[in-house]
């Protein structure tokens, strides 16, 4: 049976690098925890958003609808025809 010898450079050479790429991993991992965070936000905000249309009365459905038709039609006259119907097929 041989011995097997790794030398002190070897052996602090791989642990270099390995520490790189424990480090990298580590930044990856709390970006996409940073990430994670944000879209746990937008989804409580887009559920607090349906939740409170989902209560509101007809009537201001109604007006909604019609604030959104207004700006629709004003965004057509400053723009023009073809640019809101590229932005509208675009949805």
């Amino acid at each position: 049976m041989t011995d097997l010898y790794v030398s002190e450079k070897t052996c602090d050479e791989r642990h270099k690098g390995l520490d790189k790429e424990f480090d990298r991993i580590e930044r990856r991992l709390n970006a996409h925890s940073e990430q994670i965070d944000s879209m746990q936000e937008a989804i409580i905000k887009l559920t607090t958003l349906v939740d409170s249309i989902g209560k509101k009365s007809v009537y201001d459905k109604i007006l909604t609808l019609s604030v959104l038709i207004i700006a629709v039609v004003l965004l057509a006259v400053i723009l023009g025809p073809e640019y809101v119907g590229k932005i509208l097929g675009g949805m």
